[in-house]
This record gives structure tokens, C-alpha cells and sequence, in this order.
């Protein structure tokens, strides 16, 4: 393809630079970590129990891991040696769903022969744990992967071995042991010899002597140069800064030595400036801690826009982007544990993939899994969470298809935009069509800025799309005036708004809150940033799947404004009609009436044509379809001016979806009661029993009730959600609290 001319003396300076990256595979790759213990159960588990004689036990794939007792006898924890099961053939078996998100690499953490399940006390380096397979399973799994245009990473874990490695037993009981200098033994060392953080399991090894060296990564059949000639792409080399800058240098040089193009990154918690050359790419602690803790309100965003461009501007666009950077892994909290609030949790995680580096996924993060500290985070992969519903998975798989489509995003230069409240960034080549601007507002308040995009090349009026969402139309680029609104999930009373059982804030934040009222936010706002945890009850039937069949019935007429779902012609005439789309990860169906009732044309049988109740309702477009499902009643009440509104969502771990109906007199009808909402039929189960072991409140149901914005008048609160629930709330605490509208916010009920 030819290539368009150079724009100017700027564009000739970086002239192939993005061409070079881009042809290198370490540029910008998504990586996926996977524990082979933990990520697929084996199929041939019964032929391998005697793999796992006591103390070590073999646990039930739906359990999850617990903090143990500390074994003396040897000198491990006990929920180190609880194992899965799982193997180097599984995770072979389940590379479809890895590459079916996109990923770019697979990373294994320690496969070599060891004692416990994490395996970084190694017993021989050139073995395969025998639960896990052989070597030849390795060179089967790197082929594979070829095959599928993937690469393969090891773990290396040569700081320190374990302390049963018949090297070290040796070197321990004989002291003319030629092994003897490969540890550091020194009786003024709690047992006897250098550990790594005094952990008696992990002795360390004196890398630097020669025939350590030789056999880790120098000699020709080392255990580094060894693996790469099987067909993996590289290592990832455990507690890198305790290697040392130089060891790390001379590995790295054997490994490209063996392998041009290979891949070393080293696991480093500190500053990444100057280990380069020593490894290709580090773990990119850093910037992981700087997003972290600005999603989490503890480090001011301009702050952490400036700490960003100085440790990208220290360390080099280049060298980051062999870089990994993780938001959690086997060593940390679980994103969703750390990031519990959902809105954040993707501001996070778009960050993670339009910052340089390579983006690096722990296994079943892309499924919201949660875990805390050691062992928490190492559970067992959730495969009864991955289908095409679940709404982690698909935010994941949209951000690397953006990722995949913006060569910016992969092999781009950095450059930051100055602002003061806002997180403001361009990815950019030499080609202006390739620019991409990232503003994120991870505050809890609606920001405009005046904000300096420094591109030459970027016109007034130039056209722009938001990425995120696919088909949107084109906005002129005006002079710099962004205004951006978080998701009202994120407005959340940081003192009360923390579990269901908490006590609640007042929908004007009155009661249960000493803070003040956040300036410009409106009674809507607050409502539904408490709707979430408010009302728990089970009091709806399956009008999920009812809901469906109004998406079949109106098919063709038309697509809603969010692109989400089908709308249109339901109520046609001088009715604005029946639009039905996704709304906070659930159904939403929003009828608005004509100002004589509710008047249609067209719909399917489950639209229904019986009147919803009092006034004029000739063929509603919700009263049919609710009344199939189990309710009453419909749209008595609504008088000319209101409207309907139901939400269905999914819990987060299996159970029965639960739904939530609001409605909101219009003003002749302000006084007048909320038309026959009943309850229906009972919840019918959704066929997916909750994961084992999860406890009773991620089992049972988890009713979220949204409320919908009319800017004709209130809902009532207490009174619905006493109708709805049948279950007593205070006055002013009802299950949706006030809605948005001209005028003082209504009265206490």
C-alpha cells in the first residue's frame, strides 16, 4: 500500500518509527495470565490423585481457597499445597476462549517442577511439575499456540529455589557439596541461610556464581535457552529488582542471543527509568498504583496526570510498551475487589488500555471475579460466568476490539492535555487520522473544561467519533470546550451508600449523611446513585423473558436512540411511541403518551390491547406485555403527561433476573394514586444455580430498582416501594427516592 506523502520536516523526524513498532510483537500486546492449577479442571483428574499425596489435598473445583495454618514439618503455609487440579492439557483445551477475547500472548505463572501450587519453590527448573504435564506438553501448547497467532511466556523464577530441590538438600547436609557456593549459607541467617523474606521454603541462589549462571541462562542448554529452542517467546523473570540490574542484563542478552525477538520482563515494584536495557519490558507497578489510587479519590487528577507524563517521558514510549501494565494479579486483590464500583472499575480498566503498555489480564477478571489478599485472588476459574451475556466479558472483549482498530492505542506516542480536573491524553502517529484523544472524570461531579488539544494537524470543526460507542454519529470539534458527565452510579454518599444493610441517604441527602449536598446535583442524581442497594426483596417474575418478546414484536421498526435495541413505531401517530434499548445493564422499556392517552398503531400480540386503567389508554404498548408477566394493572393513573418505565437485571452471580416498575403522575393526577401495581407470580429460577461456596448474599437475589427521569413530576417514593415490596421504608427513604423535575424538589410523604 502506498503510503501518503510527509506532511512536514516533523513528520520525516519520526519517519518509520511507528512501522518498526508495529512489526514487533512485544509492542503493545494483550497478555493473559493464567495459574495452570487454578484456570481449567483436568479431565483425567482421577489418574492424577496420587499426585497429590497428604499434606497436600485436592479440592472440589466450586471451592474456593482459604487462609491456612502455617506446617512446620515443611515450612509452608497449608493453603500453599491445595490444589485444582488443573493442567497443562486443560489449559491447552481451553484456548478458544482465550483467543477469543483477542489476546495477543499467553503467560504462565511457574510451571517447573515445585512442592506447593504456586510453584515458585522449584525442585528442578528443567522439569515440568508431573500434575502439570512434561516438557513435551510445553512444546504441544507453544505450537498451538503458533498456530493460532499467539505467543507463549514462562515464568522464571531463578532468585531462589525450593527447599526440597535436591541441589539444596545436598548443598545443606554436605558442606564439600559443589552445590554449596550456589547458596549463600551464614549462621546469621534465621535457619542457617539467605531466604527470600525469611521464608525457610524459598533459599536463594547466588546467581552470580559461574555455575549457576551456566546453568539458569548462560550455557547452551540452560534453562532459559532450553525452553525458547521448545518454541516459547519469553520469560518473565520473578522479583527482578533482587536480580540486580546486572545479572538481569546478561540474562536478557542470552535470551536474544538464543532467540532474536524474545521477550524478558521483569517483575519490578519500583521506578522503571533505569532498568532499561537490563529487561525488554517491566510489571508496570507504578502506573498501575497512580490509576488505583485516583479512581479511589486518594491521589488529586492532576496530580496523577503529572506522574504519569513524568514516569512515561523517564522511561521511554519504547520501552513501555514492552512494558506490562496490570490492574491485579496472583499477588494483589482482584480489580473488582479493589474497584467494587462498577462505573469506576471501567474507567480503570479504559485506562489500563489506552495508556502505552502492553495490557496484561489475570484470568477471570474479564468476568468480575472477585478475591482479597493471598490465597483470595487465586480461586478457581468461574467458567459458569462466561457467556456472551455477562457484562464484564463484553465490556472487555469492546476494549480490546478498540484497542485492536486504533494503531494509536497499540504503537502511538503519548502526549498529555493540559487540565485541571480532567485525565486528558493523546495517542497519536504521525498520521492525523489516527489520533485519539482519551478524557476520563473520575470524580463524582459533572466537569467542563476549556481544554488545549497540542495538535497541529487537528482542524476547528473536525469531525470526532466516541469510540465506545460503535455507530455514533460524528461531533464538530469545537474550540476545545469538553463537558463530561459521569455515570450517576458513581455518585454515591461515600458514608452510607457501602452495603445493603448500611443505612441509607435520604434521596436529597439529608438524613444518614453529615456531608453536605454535593452543588449541582439534582434529587435524580442522588436517587440513582442509592437505587442500587435500596430495596431487596423478590417481588417480580420473569418479565425478562416477556420483555423479549416485545423485542420481537416491534423487530423492524426501527432502532432505539442508544443503538441498543429496537424502537419506533409502537404508538405512531402524534405519540413519541415505544422505545426499548439497555439501561444500567438491564432491559429498559420507556413509553411516553400522546396528551390524549396512550394511542398506537401497529405492535405485535405481546404488545397487548387491553386498557392499563383509568383515562384514556387505548392499546398501550406496556399494559399487554406487564400483564403477561404477571402484573396488574398498567397505566392507570398516568393521566396525560407521565410516564412508565421498567428495568430488568441480571444479579451478579446467577439467580432470577428482578425488575423494577416506576411510574409518575403526570400534573392533573399529581394527587392521584399509582394504578394496580401488584405483584406477580413468583420469580422463576434462571437455570444457573450460584456458584458453590459464594454465601448466602451473592446467592440470593439482588433487586436493584432504577429510576426514570419525567420532567413532569415525581415519583412517589414511599408509597411505591411499600406497594412493590410489602415492606415497610421511612417516609422520606422509599425505594427510588425523587426523580428530577422543574421546580423544588417534592415534599416528605
Amino acid at each position: 500500500m502506498n503510503r501518503p506523502p510527509l506532511a512536514n520536516r516533523h513528520d520525516r523526524a519520526v519517519h518509520g518509527r511507528y512501522e518498526a513498532r508495529e512489526a514487533d510483537w512485544r509492542n503493545g500486546a494483550i497478555v493473559y495470565q493464567v495459574l495452570v492449577d487454578r484456570f481449567a479442571p483436568s479431565s483425567n483428574l482421577d489418574a492424577k490423585r496420587h499426585l497429590y499425596p497428604a499434606p497436600k489435598r485436592l479440592r472440589d473445583w466450586s471451592e474456593l481457597p482459604t487462609q491456612g495454618q502455617y506446617l512446620e514439618d515443611v515450612k509452608v503455609w497449608s493453603h500453599e499445597i491445595d490444589f485444582w487440579g488443573g493442567d497443562l492439557a486443560s489449559t491447552r483445551a481451553h484456548l478458544d476462549h482465550v483467543q477469543g477475547l483477542g489476546v495477543d500472548v499467553l503467560y504462565l505463572n511457574p510451571i517447573c517442577s515445585a512442592y506447593t501450587n504456586h510453584k515458585y519453590d522449584a525442585l528442578d527448573y528443567q522439569q515440568v511439575s508431573p500434575e502439570y504435564g512434561t516438557r513435551d506438553d510445553v512444546k504441544a501448547l507453544a505450537a498451538d499456540l503458533h498456530g493460532r497467532g499467539m505467543k507463549l511466556v514462562l515464568d522464571g523464577v531463578f532468585n531462589h529455589m525450593g527447599r526440597n530441590a535436591p541441589i539444596f538438600q545436598q548443598a545443606l547436609a554436605d558442606a564439600a557439596s559443589p552445590y554449596r557456593a550456589w547458596f549463600d549459607f551464614n549462621p546469621a541467617y534465621p535457619g542457617g541461610v539467605r531466604c527470600w523474606y525469611n521464608a525457610q521454603n524459598l533459599p536463594e541462589l547466588v546467581m552470580e556464581h559461574p555455575a549457576a549462571r551456566e546453568h539458569l541462562y548462560a550455557g547452551p542448554d540452560s534453562v532459559v535457552r532450553s525452553y525458547l529452542r521448545d518454541g516459547i517467546d519469553g520469560w518473565r523473570l520473578d522479583v527482578g529488582h533482587d536480580i540486580g540490574f546486572n545479572v538481569l542484563e546478561d540474562l536478557t542478552q542470552h535470551a536474544h542471543d538464543e532467540k532474536p525477538g524474545s521477550l524478558v520482563v521483569g517483575e519490578l515494584w519500583t521506578y522503571p527509568q533505569e532498568w532499561f536495557p537490563s529487561v525488554d519490558g517491566v510489571m508496570n507497578f507504578s502506573t498501575r498504583e497512580i490509576i488505583l489510587r485516583m479512581v479511589q479519590g486518594k491521589l488529586p487528577v492532576a496530580t496523577a496526570a503529572r506522574m504519569l507524563n513524568r514516569l512515561i517521558v523517564d522511561a521511554g514510549v519504547d520501552n513501555l510498551l514492552k512494558s506490562w501494565l496490570m490492574l491485579d494479579n496472583h499477588d494483589t486483590p482482584r480489580l473488582a475487589t479493589t474497584v467494587p464500583d462498577p462505573t469506576l472499575r471501567r474507567l480503570t480498566q479504559l485506562l489500563q488500555f489506552t495508556l502505552p503498555g502492553a495490557p496484561n489480564l489475570y484470568y477471570g477478571s474479564e468476568l468480575g471475579m472477585t478475591g482479597g489478599d493471598d490465597p483470595g485472588m487465586r480461586a478457581p476459574m468461574r467458567w459458569d460466568l462466561v457467556h456472551d451475556e455477562q457484562p464484564d466479558l463484553q465490556w472487555t472483549r469492546q476494549l480490546i476490539a478498540l484497542r485492536k482498530a486504533q494503531r494509536a492505542l497499540r504503537v502511538g506516542d503519548f502526549r498529555l492535555i493540559e487540565a485541571t480536573r480532567l485525565l486528558a491524553f493523546e495517542r497519536h502517529t504521525d498520521r492525523i487520522g489516527e489520533s485519539v484523544f482519551v478524557i476520563a472524570n473520575p470524580s463524582h461531579e459533572t466537569i467542563t473544561e476549556v481544554l488545549l488539544l497540542p495538535n497541529s494537524k487537528v482542524m476547528s470543526n473536525a469531525p470526532l467519533r466516541d469510540l465506545l460507542s460503535p455507530g455514533s454519529a460524528q461531533r464538530a470539534l469545537r474550540v476545545g470546550d469538553f463537558r463530561l458527565r459521569p455515570s450517576c452510579w458513581a455518585r454515591k454518599c461515600p458514608r452510607c451508600a457501602t452495603s445493603p444493610a448500611a443505612k441509607r441517604c435520604a434521596p436529597n441527602w439529608r438524613s444518614g449523611c453529615k456531608r453536605p449536598r454535593p452543588a449541582g446535583w439534582t434529587d435524580f442524581e442522588l436517587a440513582c446513585a442509592e437505587a442500587r442497594t435500596r430495596c431487596t426483596a423478590p417481588y417480580a417474575s420473569d418479565l425478562a423473558h416477556r420483555l423479549a418478546a416485545v423485542h420481537r414484536a416491534a423487530a423492524g421498526l426501527g432502532r432505539g436512540p442508544a443503538g441498543h435495541g429496537v424502537g419506533g413505531a409502537a404508538g405512531a401517530r402524534r405519540c413519541r411511541g415505544l422505545l426499548i434499548g439497555h439501561a444500567s445493564g438491564g432491559l429498559a422499556v420507556l413509553a411516553v403518551p400522546h396528551r390524549r392517552g396512550w394511542r398506537g398503531r401497529g405492535g405485535g400480540p405481546a404488545l397487548g390491547r387491553r386498557p392499563g386503567g383509568r383515562g384514556r389508554s387505548s392499546g398501550s404498548g406496556l399494559h399487554g406485555g406487564c400483564h403477561r408477566a404477571g402484573w396488574r394493572g398498567g397505566a392507570a393513573g398516568l393521566g396525560r403527561c407521565g410516564s412508565l418505565a421498567a428495568v430488568a437485571e441480571q444479579p451478579a452471580r446467577g439467580g432470577p433476573a428482578h425488575h423494577a416498575f416506576a411510574a409518575s403522575p403526570g400534573p392533573r393526577h399529581a394527587a392521584g394514586r399509582l394504578g394496580g401495581l401488584r405483584r406477580g407470580r413468583a420469580a422463576r429460577p434462571s437455570g444457573r444455580p450460584p456458584h458453590p461456596g459464594r454465601g448466602a448474599a451473592d446467592a440470593g437475589p439482588a433487586t436493584r430498582l432504577v429510576p426514570v427521569v419525567d420532567a413532569c413530576g415525581p415519583i412517589w417514593p414511599g408509597r411505591l416501594c411499600r406497594r412493590l415490596c410489602r415492606q415497610p421504608h421511612r417516609r422520606a427513604g422509599g425505594a427510588l427516592g425523587a426523580v428530577a423535575r422543574r421546580g423544588p424538589a417534592p415534599a416528605r410523604l
